[in-house]
């Protein structure tokens, strides 16, 4: 039961609404308000000091680029802090874009994961990877959930997203034969690899294509190595990870159009193994 509340707190720590124009988040069980969760913080007594029930959506808390200053002696001072100090601009436009955007500078890595011919699932795995947001057996600690920190992978380190991705014998071992096949011969580690690898492939050419498809096909196939070894005990050996990763690779590759016949993608295409077929 314990660990049931704690994930169950851990998840919601996590939530957010989109909040759009209020008509559809909920203003008592939503996640919109510094305070997340009213209902878990204050009496229903709030809501009727309020004037709303439990059903009354944000909306009827907005006016507009502000928020409805709520009225009534009971009324809690907290809310009425936390209301007013809630940053306008978080309203800008509400009437013109419907919903809550807040710009920020594109992330250096944008391309590495985003760029043209990424594959959803890679993507998405090498996204929360370069936001270190995977759940590593150090994440979950660190949540609060017993669970052994040990790397699957080693049986001696502890399993942080580092050590899972390039410091543990068996990852550096994955990456040192994916960046041979990439012809790529650097000994940096960490994220320092991942920042190397989002300013200098860039482009859509074939050799930085297939570098940054096989950075996040690495990651992915790392990870499911992982949880493969966590959640049904089968342990793969470096060499059949890599083996599954490049085969994964070389299907994608294929569907790809014909690759340029230059004397860069000649080398890497046949470091990798690709058909006749792929060549234009």
């Amino acid at each position: 039961m314990e660990k049931s509340v704690a994930i169950e707190n851990c998840h919601l720590s996590f939530s957010a609404s989109e909040i759009g124009n209020g008509q559809n988040t909920f203003f008592w069980y939503d996640i919109w308000h510094p305070l997340e969760r009213l209902h878990l913080k204050f009496s229903e007594h709030l809501l009727k000091n309020l004037r709303l029930t439990k059903d009354s959506k944000v909306a009827e808390f907005i006016d507009w680029d502000r928020w409805k200053r709520p009225s009534g002696r009971r009324c809690s001072q907290e809310i009425k802090e936390q209301c007013q100090s809630t940053p306008v601009s978080l309203l800008q436009n509400l009437h013109r874009d419907d919903h809550f955007i807040e710009s920020g500078n594109r992330m250096q890595w944008y391309t590495l994961v985003w760029g043209k011919g990424y594959i959803p699932g890679y993507a998405f795995i090498l996204w929360l990877a370069v936001r270190h947001r995977l759940n590593t057996k150090a994440r979950l600690r660190n949540w609060g959930i017993a669970v052994s920190s040990t790397c699957v992978f080693c049986d001696v380190d502890d399993e942080t997203l580092e050590h899972l991705a390039f410091e543990c014998d068996f990852s550096r071992s994955f990456w040192g034969k994916i960046q041979k096949l990439c012809l790529l011969y650097r000994g940096n580690s960490v994220w320092q690899e991942v920042y190397w690898w989002s300013k200098h492939n860039t482009s859509n050419s074939f050799c930085h294509k297939l570098r940054r498809l096989a950075l996040s096909a690495t990651q992915h196939h790392l990870w499911q190595a992982r949880n493969q070894m966590v959640f049904q005990q089968v342990r793969l050996s470096s060499v059949q990870a890599v083996t599954r990763t490049v085969n994964a690779i070389r299907l994608i590759v294929v569907s790809w159009s014909k690759i340029p016949r230059i004397k860069e993608n000649w080398d890497v295409v046949l470091e990798w193994g690709f058909d006749q077929s792929c060549r234009s």
